[in-house]
Formats: structure tokens, sequence, C-alpha cells
């Protein structure tokens, strides 16, 4: 099954069987190598580890004036009403944007030298 590179790491239906499933790069398979995209997963990684969830906080309350939460083991972004907001949702607007996506990426490679 073929999928968008910055979806790597979501789960995504497979047309054929109807199952979820979340795509991977292939064994053997090369990373494509596109401008600053950042795969769901890394987004996901960067907004739910502590460490790196430190450097996003600020970006998500700017951009989108939303929080990141954090309950247990489970973590969220919510808006000023307390409204979970769809984290697959706020990637693909970042991706979309391309002043935020190039922030979002060099943030990311900061954190991850």
């Amino acid at each position: 099954m073929q999928t968008a590179y910055i979806r790597l790491g979501t789960a995504v239906r497979c047309p054929s069987c109807l199952a979820l499933t979340v795509p991977h790069i292939p064994v053997g398979g090369r990373v494509p190598i596109h401008a600053y995209e950042v795969t769901y997963g890394d987004f996901r990684n960067l907004i739910e580890d502590p460490v790196y969830r430190k450097a996003m906080a600020p970006l998500i309350a700017e951009w989108f004036a939303c929080s990141i939460v954090v309950q247990g083991s489970d973590v969220w972004v919510k808006n000023d009403a307390g409204e979970m907001i769809d984290a697959l949702w706020l990637h693909l607007v970042i991706q979309a944007d391309p002043d935020k996506q190039r922030l979002l990426y060099g943030t990311a490679m900061s954190l991850w030298r």
C-alpha cells in the first residue's frame, strides 16, 4: 500500500481489506528527501516526548492558541475551550504552511541532534 510520506506513522484504512494499518517504509526502502516535511509519527513524538514537548508547546500555543495536555500516559492538544484538537489535522495544517513547516522542521532538527 502506498501513502504520502507525511502520513507515515498514522493509521490509514487499507483500500483492499478495509483494515486499519500504520504504514511504514518497507525494509530496504529509503525515506524520500523532501524539503522540510516531518512525518506524522515524528510529529506525535515531538508532542508526546516530555523533552521535545517543552519546545513544541510554545509553537502550538502561538500558531493555534492550543495547549498540549498530559494526563497519565495520554497526550492531547486542546483549545482554549478545553476541546480536543485532532493532532493529525494540526500536523497537516502545519505541513501545508511553508513557514510553519520550516519552523517545525528546524525545531525538530535542533532537538534530535
